[in-house]
């Protein structure tokens, strides 16, 4: 007689990470820190990759069932995590969310300890890898013209305004997924 097949676990692990996958900007949404929620997701597709890996293993072994449906369902989460990585990891520069559209002279924020100055060796890096940036020149006197980005600062949706003075403003906006807190002085 001879013993039935089992299912294979790495089926089990490809749907936790499909889970994973979800349940991390999910969570980002319901309150979760962005950075436990990301590491969630993140894990996720490690997890289907393994689970990708492990499935053609059982598949091609022979040595329970499952095999085939794991890759495909590891293979997702995997695609999901690590194609955008991928694409990250080879874009030279900052990220956009460390620009600044005055290289000469970067904008400092109000509580400079909370942020940091500029770091300076951006400057170089951001005038190659977005040139089409640049500081915006208008022909209205400077009081116009802060009065009108405060204006469409206000009116953006997810912007909120922390301070204002004479000379600018600041405030955030959070990332639509993960709710990352992205700081910016004008």
């Amino acid at each position: 007689m001879v013993a039935p097949m089992t299912t294979s676990k790495s089926l089990t692990i490809a749907v936790l990470a499909l889970i994973a996958v979800v349940a991390g900007p999910v969570a980002a949404q319901l309150g979760l820190p962005p950075m436990i929620a990301f590491i969630v997701f993140f894990a996720g597709g490690a997890l289907g990759l393994a689970a990708l890996a492990w499935g053609i293993i059982v598949k091609v072994r022979n040595t329970a069932r499952g095999g085939a449906l794991a890759a495909i369902v590891g293979a997702i989460p995997a695609l999901l995590v690590l194609v955008p990585a991928a694409l990250m990891a080879g874009k030279a520069g900052p990220g956009i969310n460390d620009v600044t559209t005055s290289t000469e002279d970067p904008p400092a924020f109000a509580d400079p300890g909370l942020h940091g100055d500029y770091p300076g060796e951006f400057v170089p890096k951001v005038t190659e890898a977005y040139p089409a940036i640049k500081t915006l020149t208008l022909a209205l006197p400077p009081t116009e013209a802060l009065a009108l980005a405060l204006d469409v600062a206000r009116g953006r949706d997810g912007w909120d305004i922390t301070s204002t003075s004479a000379d600018g403003f600041e405030g955030y906006e959070k990332s639509r997924v993960f709710r990352f807190r992205d700081d910016f002085v004008i």
